[in-house]
C-alpha cells in the first residue's frame, strides 16, 4: 500500500493488489474469498482487508493384499480435507481369509496423495479338519484326529490308524482342499478285516496221527468259529481242546477227540454141508478196525477143510467168520462068533463109515 495524500483530513493508501495472494498461499489450503469481495485499488489509513483460505480436498487410496498380493481391482479412491483423520475403511475380506494387519491407519490426510494410502492385508485362515477311522464299516469315535491347515491347501497326509487283522480298503474325501466350512473338512478312512484260514482237527484219542478228518476254512479276523463233534463209524465223540475259535492272525487251530467203539464178532466151526451142526463157536469183543485172525481148531471126528475169510476186521456190525470141517470116515469090524467059543469067528463083516453114524449090527443065520 501506498501513501497518497491526504483528503479532508483522512489519509488515503494506494493498494498493490499484485501483492494480495488471492490464490493457494499456504500449503494444504486453497484461496476461499477476499473481504471486501472486489479489493480497492485505495483504502483509507488503518482499513483492514481481509484474505480467507479453507482447506483443501485432497485424494487418498485405500488398497488391499491378499497373500501379500495387491489386488487393483479392489482398491478405493476417495477424497477428505486436508489433516483430516481416517480411521475406518471398507471390510473386503474374502472367503477363507482374515484380517492381518493395515498400513498407515488412522491416516492423516496430506497435500502430497502419494503418501495418502491405507493399506489393508489379508491373509489366509486356518480352518479346523477331521479325520475319521472305520473298521468293517463302524466308526470308532476314539481314534478320530483333528488338525488345522490353511484355508485353500491340500491335506496329503493322515496317520495310519491300521491294527491287528484289518488292511486298507479306502479313503473318501482324500486328498482334502480345505474351505471354510469345517463340516466338510472330513477325511474318511476305511479299513476292512482280514481273513485267516482255520482247521479243527477230527482225531482219536491216544492216537493223534489218526486224523477221522479235517475241517479247513477262512474267517474274517475276530470272528467266532463254533467248534462242533460230527459223527464217525466206529468211534464216539470224547472230547474238544475248545469250544469256539475266535479267529486271530494265526494258530487258529482246535482239536476234537474220538475214541473207537468196542463191538462183538463171532467165529462160528461147523459142518460142511450140515452148517446146522455148530461144532463150537468162539465169540469175543474187539475196537473198531481191529483185526481177529480166524483160526481153525481140533474137534473130535471132523478135519479142517476152509474158512470164509482168513480175519474179520471190526465193524460196526457183521463181524462173523465160519469155520467149515468135514466128518472123518473110520472103519467098523462086525464079528460073528459061536458063544463060548468065540475064536469060532463064523464071519467078519468090516466096512467103513463116517463119524458118528449108527450101523445096525443084524443077526445072521449060519
Amino acid at each position: 500500500v501506498e501513501q497518497m495524500e491526504q483528503t479532508y483530513g483522512v489519509r488515503v493508501l494506494a493498494v498493490n493488489v499484485d501483492e494480495i495472494n488471492t490464490v493457494n498461499k499456504y500449503k494444504g489450503y486453497s484461496f476461499k474469498n477476499t473481504n471486501p469481495e472486489i479489493i480497492p485499488e485505495v483504502i483509507n489509513d488503518g482499513g483492514v482487508i481481509k484474505v480467507y483460505y479453507e482447506k483443501d480436498t485432497f485424494g487418498y487410496t485405500v488398497e488391499y493384499y491378499y497373500d501379500g498380493v495387491i489386488d487393483n481391482s479392489k482398491t478405493e479412491s476417495k477424497t477428505a480435507l486436508f489433516e483430516e483423520t481416517i480411521s475406518t475403511y471398507t471390510d473386503k475380506k474374502i472367503t477363507g481369509y482374515k484380517l492381518e494387519k493395515t498400513e498407515n491407519l488412522p491416516l492423516v490426510i496430506t497435500s502430497d496423495t502419494t503418501k495418502n494410502v491405507i493399506k489393508v492385508y489379508y491373509v489366509k485362515d486356518n480352518y479346523g479338519y477331521k479325520v475319521e477311522y472305520y473298521y468293517d464299516g463302524v466308526l470308532d469315535d476314539s481314534k478320530t484326529y483333528t488338525n488345522s491347515a490353511e484355508f485353500g491347501s491340500k491335506v496329503e497326509t493322515y496317520p495310519d490308524e491300521v491294527i491287528k487283522g484289518y488292511s486298507f480298503e479306502k479313503t473318501e474325501n482324500f486328498p482334502l482342499t480345505i474351505t471354510e466350512n469345517t463340516e466338510s473338512n472330513l477325511i474318511k478312512v476305511y479299513y476292512v478285516s482280514n481273513s485267516y484260514d482255520y482247521t479243527i482237527k477230527h482225531v482219536e484219542k491216544g492216537n493223534e496221527t489218526n486224523v477221522l478228518e479235517t475241517e479247513s476254512n477262512s474267517a474274517k479276523f475276530g470272528s467266532t468259529i463254533n467248534v462242533v463233534e460230527k459223527e464217525f463209524t466206529g468211534f464216539t465223540y470224547d472230547s474238544k481242546d475248545k469250544e469256539t475259535i475266535v479267529i486271530d492272525t494265526e494258530n487258529n487251530t482246535a482239536t476234537v477227540y474220538y475214541t473207537r467203539n468196542s463191538y462183538d464178532y463171532t467165529i462160528k466151526h461147523v459142518e460142511k454141508g450140515n452148517e446146522t451142526n455148530v461144532l463150537g463157536t468162539d465169540t469175543g469183543s474187539a475196537n473198531y478196525e481191529d483185526t481177529i485172525e480166524v483160526v481153525e481148531k481140533e474137534f473130535k471126528g471132523f478135519t479142517y477143510l476152509e474158512k470164509d475169510k482168513e480175519t474179520i476186521v471190526i465193524d460196526t456190525e457183521n463181524n462173523i467168520a465160519t469155520v467149515y470141517y468135514t466128518r472123518n470116515s473110520y472103519d467098523y469090524t462086525i464079528k460073528h462068533v459061536e458063544k463060548g467059543n468065540e475064536t469060532n469067528v463064523l464071519e467078519t463083516e468090516i466096512a467103513s463109515a463116517n463119524y458118528q453114524d449108527k450101523i445096525n449090527v443084524k443077526e445072521k443065520e449060519f
